[in-house]
């Protein structure tokens, strides 16, 4: 059977009594060093999502789609994309370039619509259906 080996504190460099100490915000697992009384993560994992993702999700929105759609494509939250457009039109002023187009001003073929439109008329056999001015 193979023994779990212990970490080294990375302030002392003792790996006796290296004790769990909880988890990080992305799961990582936090140690506490009971030598020099310090807490460290041995494997830290990396926050936010990958540079190609937000290149993606700003690429389709910049081709004139909508933040929630792009978000769907690339699998994020909406507000994320709306953050990193934010970010993106900050970056381009701070270097005196011109600002980014706002969404949806380049011409597109073809739109997709968020929103269900339904109308709803007089039935035939159904009263007041989609109309207050039907007389009795």
């Amino acid at each position: 059977m193979l023994t779990p080996t212990c970490p080294h504190c990375p302030h002392c460099g003792s790996d006796k009594r290296q004790t769990k100490a909880g988890r990080t915000a992305t799961g990582s697992a936090r140690r506490h060093c009971v030598a020099c009384d310090k807490d460290y993560t041995p494997d830290p994992k990396s926050q936010g999502y990958p540079s190609q993702t937000r290149k993606q999700a700003l690429a389709l929105v910049l081709e004139g789609m909508s933040l929630r759609a792009a978000a769907r494509m690339v699998s994020v939250n909406p507000q994320s994309v709306a953050n990193w457009l934010a970010a993106a039109q900050v970056e381009l002023e701070g270097r005196g370039e011109s600002s980014l187009p706002p969404a949806g001003a380049v011409a597109a073929e073809t739109v997709e619509l968020d929103e269900v439109h339904i109308f709803v008329g007089a039935r035939k056999g159904q009263k007041n259906a989609g109309s207050t001015s039907q007389q009795p």
